[in-house]
């Protein structure tokens, strides 16, 4: 696990940086996330401590608000100011070499070159990160990956959509894509009754190409792969009994909504499995969408 540093400015951030802080100890421990206001000791010396931390951490943030360039004071902009801490904190993180992530809040842009003293001015060929007040959670999960240096689910995603399976699969081979819309927040990758079943809690458009659509943390995909088609045979009716499974094992999960991308058209010895799966999940309170022209008589279905 990483060592972080949170520098921000009190006039300008000093709320984005309690909540920072909260979702960053969470995931990483306390003990790992260094965040000035509590963590220094009445008669500490405020530089050592600063020195000291930034040292040990691997990785500083430097928080931006709108109003971190402009703060002033008599003498003019902080930033200018060599006493200025948070001057002194990114000079000290880019003096030592450590990884800086700038993450701009409140609807911030990143300051370009000839707006930083000379002393951090490296500060604005950092990639930023930002934090949209809209979707809070989210872009501070994506900033955790980043941290951590895992790639983005969805480019995950996209990788896998180039190996030849999922070439296969979006021409029709594979059996079925489950969108599901979550009442949690994250679903981690499972398998569901030995089916090699990949979910994401991303919202990703599916085809030859992944299109730009808003992201969501409530929606996932679950994708029978070759694995799965090895096992069941070619994708047909007699796949539904695992449909039906899925059906049963995805509402204990906490699946609101289950929409099948898949057209069931010519009715199978298992359709009145598949039925009575949809009819518990509706008596839960879970919908189920799915394609169908004709599927097996069962009482009370339609």
């Amino acid at each position: 696990m990483p060592s972080l540093f949170i520098s921000y400015r009190r006039e300008d951030t000093v709320a984005y940086a309690g909540r920072l802080y909260d979702h960053l100890s969470s995931h990483f421990g306390a003990d790992r996330v260094f965040m000035d206001i509590g963590q220094i000791a009445p008669g500490e010396d405020f530089v050592e401590v600063l020195d000291a931390r930034i040292r040990s951490s691997e990785v500083v943030i430097a928080l931006i608000g709108p109003l971190w360039l402009s703060v002033s004071n008599d003498q003019g902009r902080r930033i200018e100011q060599a006493d200025d801490f948070v001057r002194y904190e990114l000079a000290a993180a880019l003096t030592q070499g450590k990884r800086l992530i700038p993450v701009l809040v409140g609807g911030a842009r990143m300051p370009n070159v000839k707006e930083l003293p000379a002393a951090i001015g490296a500060l604005a060929r950092c990639q930023a990160h930002p934090v949209d007040d809209t979707r809070f959670d989210y872009d501070l999960d994506a900033l955790i990956r980043s941290i951590e240096r895992r790639p983005s689910l969805l480019r995950q995603f996209m990788q896998l959509a180039s190996v030849e399976r999922l070439r296969k699969w979006r021409q029709g081979i594979a059996a079925s894509i489950a969108l599901l819309m979550l009442l949690s927040g994250w679903v981690q990758l499972f398998d569901v009754f030995g089916i090699d079943a990949r979910i994401e809690s991303y919202t990703m458009a599916l085809g030859d190409l992944v299109s730009s659509v808003p992201l969501s943390d409530r929606i996932v995909i679950v994708s029978f792969d070759q694995r799965s088609e090895a096992r069941l045979g070619s994708p047909g009716p007699g796949w539904r009994q695992e449909h039906a499974r899925l059906i049963d094992r995805l509402v204990d999960g906490g699946a609101k909504v289950i929409a099948f991308d898949l057209f069931f058209e010519k009715p199978g010895s298992a359709d009145a499995e598949l039925l009575a799966a949809i009819h518990r999940a509706r008596e839960r309170g879970s919908q189920v969408f799915v394609g169908v022209r004709k599927l097996l008589a069962v009482p009370g279905s339609h």
